[in-house]
């Protein structure tokens, strides 16, 4: 039995952080951003509570996203290292993408390792997707993420019947 080398994902750049201020569009104070999450976290909980959707967003961009976009760096590396990927580029379903931390997670822990063509992004969030495809373009321009992937958002209610059926060919399929 060969012994495996530990994998530590790369921390999150500084540049991210500016990127995803950029893609936002506004400045979220540190205090704002925690009054935000909790609301949101009370959210997830089933709790009603009052939070405007810019502000939903923002605490998912500037809270969950820099924490789970680094989440996929290990089953990565464990695909790699095995070989299981195929030969080609890959081409990315991503299921209930929300802000694409996932997927653009994927393409950074690729990044020089292996090719990926394509993503398609599908949410039934027509917002969030938008703001996948503002973070993807900051995160290309910042030289954050290579440019040659060609991301697609679909909004679809995968419930809907006959949904997963009318939706690309693929080679991995991300469901976070």
């Amino acid at each position: 039995m060969t012994a495996l080398t530990p994998f530590t994902p790369a921390p999150l750049e500084a540049a991210w952080d500016e990127a995803l201020g950029r893609a936002l569009g506004r400045t979220v104070h540190p205090d704002a951003l925690g009054t935000m999450v909790a609301r949101q976290a009370a959210r997830y909980r089933g709790e009603p509570v009052a939070l405007s959707a810019a502000d939903s967003l923002a605490a998912r961009l500037r809270f969950w996203f820099p924490r789970d976009l680094t989440k996929v760096a290990r089953p990565v590396a464990e695909l790699v290292r095995a070989r299981a990927l195929p030969p080609r580029p890959l081409r990315v379903l991503d299921l209930g993408a929300g802000l694409g931390a996932t997927s653009l997670g994927l393409v950074r822990a690729l990044a020089g390792r292996h090719p990926v063509a394509s993503i398609t992004a599908v949410d039934v969030d027509p917002a969030a997707l938008a703001l996948l495809q503002r973070v993807n373009t900051e995160a290309v321009g910042a030289g954050l993420l290579p440019g040659d992937v060609a991301l697609r958002t679909q909004c679809l209610d995968l419930a809907a019947p006959g949904a997963v059926a009318s939706l690309p060919p693929h080679d991995l399929v991300l469901f976070g």
